[in-house]
């Protein structure tokens, strides 16, 4: 995969020496280098953070078989961890793809390379966001079992409360 990057990396460098505007070139390959650290630098966070959220599930799980007192139903909580543990799996699998992604600005001509540039910055602003939305629903499904594993609730008692509005204004 870096080999892959590094050639397309190496074409976008000489096709932009053969741009007449030396400057629009350089803020180019500047802009071409930001958006592949942008996406290693934010796939590294979503991986610390799903390690994170590992950690935190096994010291759960731990004292669900424990049976510690303060856990009211471990079925439940068992339940709610494994709901949880494959919420982490598919959102670590599409962290892992998205690591691997290549944004290396693809240039049409040096008067549309503003646009191509938007499209690479635009594509990976969208892929980004929905991996953050899977590592968003793992880590609100982490919190969910350590809800289930202290209230005693199961997880469909809490996606029915979550329905209702907290507070009765606007209800008629």
């Amino acid at each position: 995969m870096k080999e892959k990057i590094a050639s397309r990396a190496a074409s976008l460098r000489t096709r932009l020496q053969e741009f007449k505007n030396k400057e629009k070139a350089e803020i180019a390959e500047r802009v071409n280098a930001n958006l592949n650290r942008v996406n290693q630098n934010q796939t590294e966070q979503m991986k610390k953070l799903l390690d994170r959220m590992s950690v935190i599930l096994d010291k759960l799980e731990a004292r669900v078989n424990k049976a510690e007192p303060d856990i009211k139903d471990p079925v439940a909580a068992g339940t709610a961890i494994a709901k949880a543990r494959a919420g982490i799996s598919t959102a670590s699998a599409a962290v892992s793809a998205q690591a691997l992604n290549d944004y290396t600005i693809t240039v049409t001509s040096e008067r549309r390379i503003a646009l191509d540039v938007k499209a690479q910055r635009n594509k990976l602003h969208t892929d980004l966001l929905s991996v953050r939305k899977l590592v968003i629903d793992a880590k609100q499904a982490v919190a969910q079992a350590i809800r289930v594993a202290k209230s005693g609730k199961t997880v469909s008692e809490f996606e029915s409360d979550s329905n209702k509005e907290g507070t009765n204004s606007g209800q008629q």
